[in-house]
């Protein structure tokens, strides 16, 4: 299901929308640098780009739902996550920061109803919406669009890894290494790394079919 044309479809048509909220945060950004301002820096334009990035959040969720698990039930973000996250896929990813070298975990980030603290900062922006203003802060965008990020790097990767080389945290390999030479090294690893990158962040795992590939990132 996941190796369909429909699919391959659908998740260019989620790569393109990720794009444009890459762009508008970038915007922003060139504006309120996030390099050199609080996380809890707070905009209008910031809580409108977060509700639009975890609508994509929560479509995702159900594309990679149906093709990973055949699962075509129209269920909530919190009962996806919990689905994908069964084996621990989505709490190891991280990103790093270009501009700061930061790590961010965005699906490590739990609140007292095992979800994550920007999906509930997205919640309040929507169902509490006077207090909510206040929730679409840098840190929180930030993290949602590194949680979108990854989905559409885990949604690219599907059709080659296979769903058993995707599903399970232990066949994500994590390439340490420092960021500014590992961006380096990405041309030459494209086959295995995707070719979904982002102008914010870079995402240091890749799915091998191979363990024996772990060398060329050691």
């Amino acid at each position: 299901m996941a190796s369909s044309e429909g699919y391959e479809q659908e998740t260019l048509l989620m790569w393109e929308l990720y794009r444009e909220c890459e762009r508008q945060f970038v915007e922003f950004n060139s504006l309120v640098p996030y390099k050199y301002n609080p996380r809890y820096v707070n905009s209008f334009r910031l809580l409108m780009l977060l509700q639009t990035t975890c609508t994509q959040i929560e479509q995702l969720l159900k594309l990679l739902s149906k093709a990973m698990l055949q699962d075509e039930s129209d269920a909530n973000f919190p009962v996806l996550f919990k689905r994908l996250n069964e084996k621990k896929m989505l709490a190891v990813q991280e990103v790093v920061l270009y501009d700061t070298k930061e790590i961010l975990k965005p699906f490590n980030m739990m609140t007292s109803k095992n979800i994550p603290e920007w999906w509930h900062g997205n919640n309040q922006t929507k169902h509490h919406l006077i207090n909510g203003l206040y929730m679409g802060t840098i840190g929180e965008t930030l993290n949602a669009l590194a949680a979108l990020l990854v989905l559409n790097r885990i949604a690219e990767v599907i059709p080659k890894a296979g769903y058993w080389n995707v599903f399970d945290s232990d066949q994500w390999l994590r390439i340490d290494s420092d960021p500014d030479k590992l961006t380096e090294m990405i041309p030459y690893f494209a086959e295995y790394y995707g070719k979904r990158t982002s102008q914010i962040f870079f995402h240091p795992f890749i799915v091998s079919t191979s363990k024996n590939l772990k060398h060329l990132f050691d």
